[in-house]
């Protein structure tokens, strides 16, 4: 009953109040002009602005002559700025209720008192003349004590004191909010930490095909040079002896050129040489493919040309161990000797393409390679990451050049933190802007060989000769299948590897999801275990898991609302089609889904639910605070033996009303201050339920590397992470409630509990623990 009342009197407040004069509303508009944007110079000039425009405006009367000296006294303290507020002149609303119960407690306080004095005369009268009568301590304090509840009913100290508490904690809070406004926004578009591992993590994906497409050219650059070789060529009894020719004698002369970007092309060095010889030895063109890159990030140009290089040693190793493979079978290596087709694949040069000859010019295969397929993939990753890490210096720098978030400081303590946990301005534009700088790199690598002979001179055998082995390219090469080969030792087929499978599958969850795991660094994977797998959630994961819920929610709505329409369409065409049963049972799965997003995106404000009530609820119990607390001194003054002899229990109440006012005070900076710690840890602590996640999914069923077992696996992952996420953030809400209740009862220790703001607070912890007992 209580409750309604309380909530009624709130709801008719604003229809109680006067309305403006001319004067005022110039005055409105005028502090509204400066109090808009604030800084620390405007704070105290806006305090009355402030306190008008917070959630207790609507109790702006209770702000009386002395509660308005207390906030100054106080509020300047505590902010070290000169804060001056202006009693209200509004004498509606809550004011009428007070006036009341103050004036009835002034007259049974004065009666009280009258009837206290006239005992204690009889009193010392009647030991005196008894010869028992001692002035002793604690006859003295209960003189004090009178005067003290003296002056906090009848003079009105009770209200000032707990009504001005209220006020100052609505300052003090927006203070703190005023100066951590600059440094939160800017956490929700700068968190270089998480921007540089999802930088390297969005490097490392996106460059891989690149890289394959470098080797791909660095690979037909060689077969074309092999192939060149080829014609010098000639048998000398069972050996093969190189006789040099134009092209040969070009490339032993001429150095590659550096790796340079012209026109947004990468020049490779490599190319060019065999370009000029090419041309030296009559032919008119080559292209083995090419690298571009049509941003202006220099940085970027460097990490390519290094890629490139490593590209260039990865087929050589690559090379190298392909024919060292292929011939020892069998004994190739010697039977093969005298034979051209093996020579095409596998001929003895070093890294710059010079043949490495014998004694008589005599050729030979590729030397034993030590170069294993692990070797191969490392040289691979470890070019991969080189990029990634110089990439990821890109964007950083992305990060600190984008504009800052439109998060400002509100008076509104509730409002400022739904606004922290829903406004997640850097991440998704910093996503983007990310990949589409790594989308501007392109490769092509030809799968066919473009050199072609300027056939003056030739008669017509020796054109139809080279044509045949130059223009056909790779379909000519006998003797090994570089192109299978090569796309083996590359990984090309992702399907073939379980790793990559999972990943292209979490890569298209996260991407229905809104990005939820990539915001709070879930891979899949046990980062505790595995290299450089473990990304960090960013810092503001509140407002990045609250935009992938509404996002997921509304990518399963829309397949609900299309799976829909496709059960109609099938039910009205084809009402025995088995895929009606299916259609459904999909339905109903998302269904589900669609339910738990909701239940994820509650979890996700429980904070705001469970401190931002708090808040309100604290308040609230400042009503029955005072009404409490007069009750307790009105017994206290009650001319009562026990309170003549011993007045400790005064002494307490007095003690008590201090101490809760010293908790009205900081009670809206701690909670704030608890907001900021649990946004804080939920940050961090996602690797832990990402960890945990993993750990358990992996735990249901074992990994053989069938695509429906990992589908299977990853979704017991994502289901469990998804999960525990859940639990986590509503436990931990609770825990942040508890700890701001234990703190409260610290302070409040004789606060009369069955006030309006614990039964709030009560509701709202129990309605939470209900919520986790229901997941």
């Amino acid at each position: 009953m209580k409750q309604i009342l309380i909530i009624l009197l709130m709801a008719f407040i604003p229809l109680l109040s006067h309305a403006q004069t001319e004067q005022q509303i110039t005055q409105t508009i005028d502090e509204h002009a400066m109090c808009r944007v604030q800084d620390s110079t405007t704070f105290a000039q806006c305090a009355s602005y402030n306190i008008k425009n917070s959630p207790l405006g609507y109790i702006e009367s209770l702000l009386t002559p002395g509660a308005a000296a207390f906030v100054n006294v106080v509020g300047s303290a505590l902010t070290w700025k000169e804060i001056s507020v202006e009693p209200s002149e509004n004498t509606t609303g809550f004011n009428y209720i007070f006036d009341i119960t103050d004036s009835l407690t002034a007259i049974l306080c004065e009666v009280f008192l009258t009837l206290t004095v006239m005992f204690q005369i009889f009193r010392m009268t009647y030991t005196q003349h008894q010869g028992q009568f001692v002035l002793s301590h604690g006859f003295g304090y209960a003189f004090i004590n009178y005067a003290m509840i003296f002056f906090l009913l009848v003079c009105g100290g009770l209200y000032a004191l707990v009504w001005g508490a209220v006020f100052v904690s609505v300052l003090f809070v927006a203070y703190i909010m005023m100066m951590t406004a600059p440094s939160l926004a800017e956490t929700t578009v700068n968190d270089p930490a998480a921007y540089q591992q999802r930088a390297e993590a969005y490097a490392t994906e996106q460059i891989g095909p690149i890289f394959d497409s470098m080797v791909h050219i660095a690979d037909n650059n060689d077969r074309m040079r092999l192939e060149m070789y080829n014609l010098n060529l000639r048998n000398k009894g069972i050996s093969v002896e190189f006789v040099d020719t134009a092209f040969s004698n070009c490339l032993k002369n001429i150095k590659a050129d550096a790796d340079t970007f012209f026109g947004g092309t990468l020049s490779d060095g490599e190319a060019k040489r065999s370009q000029k010889c090419a041309i030296a030895a009559g032919y008119t063109s080559f292209d083995p493919g090419s690298v571009s890159y049509s941003g202006f990030e220099s940085t970027i140009n460097d990490a390519l040309i290094e890629l490139n290089n490593q590209a260039r040693i990865y087929q050589y190793e690559y090379k190298k161990n392909l024919c060292a493979n292929s011939l020892k079978v069998d004994g190739k290596r010697e039977a093969l000797k005298d034979s051209m087709i093996a020579y095409q694949d596998c001929l003895n040069v070093d890294s710059n393409s010079i043949p490495v000859l014998g004694e008589g010019n005599i050729v030979s295969f590729l030397p034993e390679s030590n170069v294993d397929s692990q070797s191969l993939r490392d040289i691979k990753d470890n070019a991969i990451k080189a990029f990634a890490k110089s990439f990821a210096v890109v964007g950083v720098q992305f990060g600190e050049n984008m504009e800052k978030s439109s998060l400002v400081f509100n008076v509104n303590a509730i409002s400022f933190m739904l606004d922290l946990v829903t406004q997640e301005v850097g991440a998704p534009k910093w996503r983007t802007d990310v990949k589409s700088e790594l989308s501007k790199i392109s490769s092509i690598s030809s799968e066919s060989l473009s050199a072609y002979r300027n056939a003056v001179g030739l008669n017509e055998a020796e054109s139809a000769k080279l044509t045949s082995d130059l223009s056909g390219g790779l379909s000519n090469i006998k003797f090994i299948d570089r192109d299978k080969s090569l796309s083996i030792a590359l990984g090309e087929s992702f399907w073939s590897n379980k790793d990559d499978m999972e990943h292209h599958l979490l890569s298209a969850a996260n991407l229905l999801g809104g990005n939820m795991f990539d915001n709070a660094g879930f891979t899949g994977e046990d980062c505790f275990q595995t290299d450089n797998t473990c990304q960090v959630p960013y810092v503001n994961q509140m407002a990045a898991s609250t935009s992938s819920n509404l996002m997921y929610a509304q990518a399963v709505f829309e397949i609900i609302v299309s799976l829909k329409g496709v059960h109609i369409l099938l039910e009205q065409t084809m009402p025995n089609s088995p895929f009606l049963k299916i259609i459904e049972l999909a339905i109903h799965f998302l269904q589900l889904a669609l339910g738990f997003s909701f239940i994820r995106l509650i979890a996700g404000l429980s904070p705001i639910f469970v401190l931002g009530g708090m808040m309100l609820a604290t308040v609230a119990g400042a009503l029955f605070m005072t009404l409490g607390y007069k009750i307790d001194l009105l017994k206290s003054a009650f001319p009562s033996h026990e309170n003549l002899t011993k007045p400790v229990q005064a002494g307490v109440s007095i003690a008590s009303i201090f101490s809760a006012s010293l908790w009205l005070i900081i009670s809206l900076p701690v909670m704030f201050a608890v907001f900021l710690l649990v946004l804080g840890i939920y940050g961090f602590a996602m690797v832990l339920v990402g960890y945990w996640a993993t750990a358990m999914g992996v735990s249901f069923i074992g990994e053989n590397g069938q695509f429906i077992n990992s589908i299977i696996n990853l979704s017991l992952k994502i289901f469990i992470f998804q999960l525990l996420d859940t639990v986590f953030i509503i436990k931990l809400s609770l825990m942040a409630g508890n700890l701001v209740t234990k703190l409260q009862s610290f302070f409040t220790y004789n606060l009369r509990n069955e006030g309006l703001g614990e039964q709030i607070q009560s509701q709202i912890q129990q309605q939470m623990q209900k919520i986790t007992r229901a997941i």
